[in-house]
């Protein structure tokens, strides 16, 4: 699994949503899962930067396939995402694999626009 965890106020590094398609046939292919999440931020009004019909529509715009989780920070799910994968270090976007047993292979992963580590990293713990 490649998992793409975003953060709010535009630091979504929408520019690596570019090279979505290659990516998205090499997975397909490859049979590797693609899960995106976008870790949210309230801000002082209490309202969240980056809405869940915001990020819906960002998810349709760049062809994000896969499936797509939606979570404020602070959350449970954060938590754990924060603990397992960034080792309690917020530091976003941030790519990882999971391996096919479930397992993270690798907490910093290429990003998509360096296809050929990222393809690389993929097929090394993702193969079946």
């Amino acid at each position: 699994m490649f998992l793409s965890i975003f953060g709010h106020r535009g630091v979504i590094r929408i520019e690596e949503f570019r090279f979505n398609a290659d990516l998205n046939l090499f997975c397909a292919e490859n049979e590797i899962v693609r899960l995106f999440v976008a870790m949210e931020k309230q801000s002082p009004n209490n309202q969240p930067n980056l809405t869940k019909e915001h990020w819906k529509n960002l998810v349709t715009k760049h062809n994000l396939e896969g499936f797509n989780y939606y979570s404020e920070l602070k959350t449970d799910f954060f938590w754990d995402i924060s603990k397992k994968i960034m080792k309690g270090k917020l530091s976003l976007p941030r790519f990882a694999i999971i391996d096919k047993n479930g397992a993270i292979a690798e907490r910093k992963a290429a990003c998509p626009s360096d296809s050929k580590k990222l393809r690389k990293q993929l097929l090394t713990y993702c193969q079946n």
